[in-house]
Parts: C-alpha cells; sequence; structure tokens
C-alpha cells in the first residue's frame, strides 16, 4: 500500500500573453502556452491538475475569440471552436465538462469540455466588462465587473444583480467578505 497524503499541487500563471506552470510550488516556472500570433490570452482555469482553459481572442478585423484547452497539465494545447466573436474575459470550469465563458456580448456554457458551446445569457448592453467568474457547484456562481457582482442559481440561465462592489471574496453563495455599496450607503 501506498499511505503517500502529500497532495500534487500545480500552480499557473499568465503573463504577457504565456500561460506559465509550476508543479514545485512557484519555485520554477515553465512556459506552457504562448498565444498564437496576433492572439491575446486574457484568463485561464485548471479544473484539474491535467486539463486546463485558456481564453482571449484573436486580433483580426472580427476580433475572432480563442480558447485553448489542454488535456496534459500544459504539455500541449488546442484550440477549441467557439460560437462568439467577442473577446473572452473569463472563463471557469465546474470539472472537465462543465464549464461557462464570458465574452463582451454573452455568457457561454459547455457540457462536454467544449466542444460545442451554447448562449445561455447576453449580457450585451450592460455596460460591464467581467472579468471574473466563479462556480461554487454547477447551479451557483457569480461574475463580478469592476464594480458589479451577478450572481446565478441555475446555470448562468439568468443572472442578478447583488450590489455595486469594489472588492468582493466569497468562500460560498451565502458567506463572503466584501466592499461597496448598497442603495447609496457603503458597506463592509
Amino acid at each position: 500500500y501506498n499511505f503517500s497524503t502529500t497532495p500534487v499541487v500545480v500552480l499557473y500563471g499568465l503573463k504577457d500573453n504565456k500561460v506559465y506552470i509550476s508543479n514545485d510550488l512557484g519555485e520554477n516556472w515553465n512556459l506552457s502556452l504562448t498565444a498564437l500570433t496576433n492572439n491575446s490570452i486574457r484568463t485561464i482555469h485548471f479544473p484539474t491538475n491535467n486539463t486546463g482553459y485558456a481564453g482571449g481572442k484573436k486580433f483580426a478585423a472580427l476580433n475572432d475569440a480563442r480558447i485553448y484547452k489542454t488535456t496534459n497539465a500544459g504539455l500541449s494545447w488546442d484550440t477549441v471552436p467557439l460560437i462568439s466573436r467577442a473577446e473572452v474575459m473569463t472563463i471557469y470550469f465546474t470539472d472537465i465538462n462543465n464549464g461557462y465563458a464570458s465574452t463582451l456580448l454573452r455568457i457561454l456554457k459547455t457540457t462536454n469540455g467544449g466542444q460545442s458551446w451554447d448562449s445561455v445569457h447576453n449580457i450585451s448592453g450592460s455596460g460591464n466588462s467581467y472579468y471574473h467568474m466563479e462556480f461554487f457547484d454547477n447551479n451557483n456562481g457569480y461574475l463580478k465587473s469592476s464594480q458589479q457582482i451577478q450572481y446565478t442559481t441555475n446555470q448562468g440561465i439568468n443572472w442578478f444583480g447583488a450590489a455595486t462592489f469594489y472588492t468582493i471574496f466569497l468562500k460560498n453563495m451565502n458567506e463572503g467578505l466584501g466592499r461597496g455599496v448598497i442603495n447609496g450607503s457603503n458597506f463592509l
């Protein structure tokens, strides 16, 4: 029997349109992905140590959205087909199959590891660019812009504005710490 309880910790980081991975708690970083020519990488998320996603856009006349996927801990990456032309601002997967991507225009959802995507919510015209997304399970999650948070309780189909936040850290859907404004009053 092997009773080793030492967990494998993989860290990943994003700098200058490149994804870096560390297997030694940040002592050393290895280049894992460089954006294709005229592409940017804005967001990364690894739901497991082996499977990860990176999102951004291709700088072109149409500004096509771009998602990359790895299934071997960042040794190689493939591009994933996407139904949006707007830049992927943030991406989050609850497991290797179920994930969400927020673009400048809509929220997309996949249930098959990114092989296909459906638009589940239109955010164009909201005036917000959401740069952080997190889900606590398949139903409950939140989106954060520079001053607003929205949450969902039904897999991203409907999103509700919670308040204007300047800083927020959520432990789950019911607990967290934030600083912001509700009805014109500051709160902590």
